[in-house]
């Protein structure tokens, strides 16, 4: 009980990372349960209230419709999600974010008011004309959200994807980390390991009202205070779980109750879903529940199982794809194979003139 037998509060002593139980020792694992909406073609306007939204068509040849079958799972949502932000956040990319959030949202489904939605169109008294127009007020969405939705995610799963990298002797995106992109800011994660703790001037985070990202920013500016190179000048998995406990608190918090599966027709453990990032989220922090702990990345004992699909990112282009049972490190494109290829016959030429070193010093 939260209070004494004065009724006094008393703050529980438990550590919410690790004194808890995980799904796996109370029986079961929580489940998603969602269903996406998708509509033809959306409207773009601007009001004074809400700026730019974006209004979905539910109007005659215009009607909306729901997944029958091939939905795009929960993996499938976190890659195009990761890449939409890569696409939008890059310099070089000539189309607006506007349009590219709207070929998304008409290529994968609607991103916002899911469970909504699917109650109206799943209603045996729905009818389009007249309900078309309540579809589209609770379908709106403002672009700003959905940008702001957007670059918290793609932050979290930069941090984890450089994270992953660095397992596998790649710090390259671990150093671009803290760049500022098009339109979303950099993340200053490991800006602090690029000098000595000794050298660092004291930091004071009250004024962060304990968001995690100003007190990365905080970091990255006492970091420029202090001479360093742009490498590492520490170990930064000597850090390791001070890295995880930062990377656990960008994810937000997942409402669970019991629901109804309609596939089944069982009840399950299941996450609340709201948005598509809800579910993005929800996936990124199974697959993070699940990960092998880093000194196994890259081992055989890592491989997935043949039913698994595991979110991951190119090395050579940085985009995110999905790897299934197979151990391969690539997106698949030709250019990214071609430069795999490249790279294991610099590796076998370096390992074959060090074997050759070492024989002649024996």
């Amino acid at each position: 009980m939260p209070y004494d037998a004065y009724g006094n509060y008393v703050p529980s002593k438990a550590n919410n990372r690790t004194d808890v139980f995980g799904y796996d020792a109370i029986g079961g694992v929580g489940q998603l349960i969602y269903h996406l909406v998708h509509f033809k073609e959306y409207e773009l306007d601007y009001t004074e209230s809400y700026g730019l939204i974006a209004r979905p068509y539910c109007q005659k040849g215009y009607a909306p419709e729901l997944y029958t079958k091939d939905s795009p799972s929960g993996a499938d949502l976190t890659a195009s999600i990761y890449n939409l932000a890569k696409k939008i956040d890059d310099p070089s990319e000539e189309r607006s974010y506007t349009d590219l959030i709207i070929e998304w949202c008409k290529q994968y489904g609607h991103p916002y008011a899911i469970d909504s939605l699917h109650a109206y169109l799943t209603d045996p008294q729905y009818k389009l004309e007249e309900d078309g127009y309540f579809i589209e007020k609770d379908g709106t969405f403002r672009i700003e959200d959905f940008m702001r939705n957007l670059e918290r995610f793609y932050q979290g799963m930069r941090m984890h994807f450089a994270f992953e990298h660095m397992c596998l002797d790649n710090d390259e995106q671990a150093l671009a980390l803290h760049k500022d992109g098009k339109h979303f800011a950099g993340l200053p994660f490991f800006e602090q390991y690029k000098y000595d703790p000794d050298d660092a001037p004291e930091i004071d985070y009250s004024s962060a009202d304990g968001d995690l990202v100003k007190m990365m920013q905080m970091d990255a500016a006492a970091a420029n205070a202090v001479e360093h190179t742009d490498d590492f000048s520490r170990v930064v998995f000597d850090y390791y779980e001070e890295l995880q406990e930062k990377l656990v608190d960008l994810i937000p918090d997942f409402r669970m109750r019991l629901k109804v599966n309609p596939k089944t027709r069982k009840m399950v453990f299941a996450a609340d879903v709201h948005s598509v990032f809800d579910i993005c989220w929800y996936t990124f922090a199974r697959k993070l529940s699940e990960d092998v702990a880093p000194e196994d990345k890259g081992r055989a004992s890592a491989k997935p199982k043949e039913t698994e699909a595991v979110v991951m990112s190119c090395p050579f282009c940085g985009e995110a794809f999905i790897r299934r049972w197979n151990r391969t490190i690539t997106c698949g494109k030709p250019e990214c194979h071609k430069a795999r290829k490249a790279m294991n016959q610099r590796n076998s030429r370096k390992k074959r003139k060090i074997d050759r070193v070492g024989v002649n010093i024996i």
